[in-house]
């Protein structure tokens, strides 16, 4: 053999930092990863439990730390709105590492980062046990199963509970109306629905229009009797909202500053000299509030109360005297 074809024959040297290297490096940082912030969360337990603690002075010697861990997770789950999410990752990560450590124990012929990865496979995987191992990785194979449709459940728990509170806040009327040179109604009185008819008769003319409607009432409530006594609202759209008309807060949540129209209602529920006294604090909050444009009418019950309003809204409130 020539000295040209023993060069050919020679073995390339194996770079250490190739696909394998590589992995295995990546392999041992999502280990560590897991083991600190396990051990992360196990410090911050530790620490919260000792704070109460210090805060309960003689009496922590009668409080067992099963009570202490449960208020301190009341608190956390009542107070954090992302404590469900945070608590399922805590869960799932310390069943990984867990269940890494027990199957590396079982059969420790591969690495724990491998096990690791295996442990998180029976948790998502139901049927990934099957055909696995020994007898004693079976049964370790099986309890990461059954935890991991425990982890499944919580989770859809955590996508229904999520889908449940928006869905509720929509039927609340909680959400921003978002519409310009609308009619805008606050408060509810028997004379609302008459009020939308005529209202809805006389955007007819123009093709439609949107009225919306703040009061102190149940949204469904309202909604309800608005399709009972309305049948046919003349392509106008009538959108209610459940609120305070005092409220900045709520009086932007119904665009009140880009309404064409506002109209005030009295309250029948109240005395006449209450509900102009209320009539009185909507339109200071109307008023107050910056680039208002719209025509503002108030209805008031007594007419001795009409100077009030006219010295608050000047020219840009009009009275309307009902009784």
């Amino acid at each position: 053999m020539s000295p040209s074809d023993e060069e050919s024959c020679e073995v390339a040297p194996v770079d250490a930092a190739g696909p394998n290297g590589t992995t295995a490096t990546l392999s041992h940082a999502i280990f560590a990863i897991f083991f600190f912030g396990c051990l992360y969360m196990a410090l911050r337990i530790l620490l919260e439990v000792q704070k109460v603690r210090s805060r309960m002075g003689k009496l922590s010697k009668r409080v067992t730390l099963g009570e202490v861990l449960s208020y301190r997770a009341d608190l956390y789950f009542s107070s954090d709105p992302l404590s469900k999410p945070i608590a399922l990752l805590c869960m799932t990560q310390v069943l990984i590492l867990v269940g890494g450590f027990l199957l590396y124990a079982c059969s420790p012929d591969g690495t724990l980062p491998g096990k690791m990865w295996q442990a998180w496979v029976f948790i998502a995987d139901s049927a990934a046990h099957s055909d696995y191992g020994g007898i004693t990785e079976r049964i370790v194979s099986f309890i990461l199963t059954i935890c991991g449709m425990l982890v499944f459940g919580f989770l859809v728990g955590i996508v229904t509970d999520t889908i449940g509170e928006k869905v509720d806040q929509l039927k609340k009327g909680k959400s921003a109306v978002l519409e310009s040179g609308h009619t805008l109604i606050l408060n509810w009185s028997n004379k609302v629905i008459p009020v939308i008819d005529e209202i809805c008769q006389a955007n007819e003319s123009v093709g439609g229009g949107t009225v919306v409607v703040l009061a102190e009432r149940d949204k469904e409530e309202m909604e309800q009797e608005i399709l009972e006594s309305l049948s046919n609202l003349r392509n106008t759209k009538v959108v209610v909202r459940s609120g305070s008309p005092i409220l900045a807060m709520d009086l932007n949540k119904v665009a009140a500053p880009s309404a064409r129209a506002i109209i005030v209602m009295s309250q029948e529920n109240l005395e006449p000299d209450e509900s102009d006294a209320m009539a009185l604090r909507v339109s200071l909050s109307l008023t107050s509030m910056e680039k208002m444009a719209g025509h503002i009418t108030v209805e008031l019950s007594d007419i001795d109360n009409r100077h009030l309003i006219e010295l608050v809204g000047r020219k840009r409130v009009e009275t309307i005297v009902s009784h």
